[in-house]
């Protein structure tokens, strides 16, 4: 579906466009009743007398993450001082900055947190959901991303939050609560049909993907006839595992016009497709020389082993690698590489099972060595023709499928733009009094 298409589904009919209203640039600080109060600094706990809001509970569409809620335990004259009321406005100043949260109702259980700031919101001034609206627009997202990059540590105080610059309608000298109700509900309709239509595009996503996931199972299902073996990855007879290192990053002549191609978990996770082709880093003949990473050969399997586990390609060119990585070198007389890569596509959630470590979890060598695959035989070898066919055909349905995810995921990015861009009909006046 074209944009042009989309927009066709939306209307951009603005019905708060009528004689009398003046649109102003209000500060924050003068739309609230009371100075802004700094969250409660307490110890957490999985059960308490008070919900303990913090600002991992909260995101920057201002709602709320449920599913890892922490209590408190204090006194009532401590607790009045962080309640939540019906139309509070929680900002987040340090980590997440700029999300937030608007109280819906009344908490009388809840407590913020000291990364957040309260702002008590003139309910005759404005309504909650329409600064919502304006929190979520690029409008506010740009400004807090600016504010962040002044300092060296990524935090918004409540002074600078007071001086946040709010488009409201203004009638008579004051601010119009009706023409509010009006852009709130023009947002709401609208965003209303881009959500049923995105809803239908995740849905598409998600068929294509089970679509994927059952070609890659009935792949490797042996057909009447066939002889199949279960073969370990760290059979010698067809593979060898290699562990990689890091040369020492300040040792210069290890990194400077470097040329060898050093791959890590985040190059792995930022391909496209099947072949990693390049890398972000490059490091010396030196840099190779001078710790345990081992230079493997076009075609071998890179397999990141931490941070995350899971991330597989297949290299397309020579290689060296990180820590985080583990290396499958594979015979290719007897093994094809596609093949192999498919096939560890179905391991991955079994491969995060064996992982284990007291910081983060890791995949041994060991570990990896004792992964089984099914491989197809005849006369007693490993059947290279099948190996292709099944490669060759898997291939193909994933280039399929992927031209059919790359439609759908264009058109909920054009469908996000839509929402952007309603909310600038909204919100960006060029006859804005400061």
């Amino acid at each position: 579906m074209k944009t042009a298409k989309l927009e066709k589904l939306i209307k951009f009919k603005k019905q708060w466009e009528v004689e009398g209203i003046e649109w102003r640039e209000v500060k924050l600080e003068k739309i609230i009743i009371e100075k802004p109060r700094y969250g409660l600094t307490a110890k957490s706990k999985n059960k308490g007398k008070y919900l303990y809001l913090r600002i991992t509970d909260i995101n920057n569409k201002g709602k709320i993450n449920d599913d890892s809620f922490k209590f408190v335990d204090i006194d009532k004259k401590e607790k009045s001082k962080y309640e939540i009321k019906k139309g509070d406005l929680l900002l987040a100043r340090s980590g997440s900055v700029g999300n937030f949260f608007i109280a819906d109702k009344d908490y009388p259980d809840w407590v913020y947190a000291s990364y957040l700031i309260r702002f008590r919101l003139d309910s005759t001034k404005i309504l909650p959901a329409f600064i919502k609206y304006i929190l979520i627009s690029g409008r506010f997202q740009r400004w807090v991303e600016y504010r962040k990059r002044i300092g060296a540590q990524p935090n918004i105080n409540a002074k600078e939050f007071s001086n946040f610059k709010i488009p409201i309608p203004f009638r008579n000298g004051k601010p119009d609560l009706e023409t509010q109700k009006k852009i709130v509900e023009y947002i709401e309709t609208n965003f209303s049909k881009i959500d049923k239509i995105l809803e239908k595009k995740k849905e598409a996503l998600k068929q294509l993907d089970e679509l994927w996931e059952s070609a890659l199972e009935q792949a490797f299902k042996p057909k009447d006839g066939e002889e199949w073996r279960e073969v370990m990855l760290g059979d010698r007879n067809f593979f060898h595992i290699e562990t990689g290192a890091t040369p020492k990053t300040p040792i210069k002549k290890y990194w400077k016009n470097g040329t060898i191609k050093w791959a890590t978990p985040k190059d792995l996770g930022r391909k496209i497709g099947r072949y990693l082709l390049d890398t972000e880093r490059k490091i010396s003949k030196d840099g190779l020389d001078s710790c345990s990473t081992t230079l493997i050969p076009k075609g071998s399997i890179l397999i990141s082993t931490r941070a995350p586990i899971g991330h597989i390609s297949i290299l397309g060119d020579d290689m060296c690698f990180n820590q985080g990585c583990k290396g499958l070198v594979i015979k290719s007389n007897q093994i094809v590489s596609e093949f192999v890569y498919y096939e560890l596509l179905t391991k991955i959630e079994f491969m995060k099972t064996l992982g284990s470590g007291p910081t983060f979890e890791e995949l041994s060598k060991n570990k990896v060595a004792t992964i089984k695959i099914p491989l197809p035989f005849r006369n007693n070898q490993p059947d290279l023709e099948k190996q292709k066919e099944i490669a060759n055909y898997l291939d193909s349905v994933y280039e399929k499928i992927q031209i059919l995810k790359e439609k759908k995921q264009k058109q909920i990015i054009q469908l996000g733009e839509m929402r952007e861009s309603i909310l600038d009909e909204a919100f960006n006046h060029s006859e804005l009094v400061p």
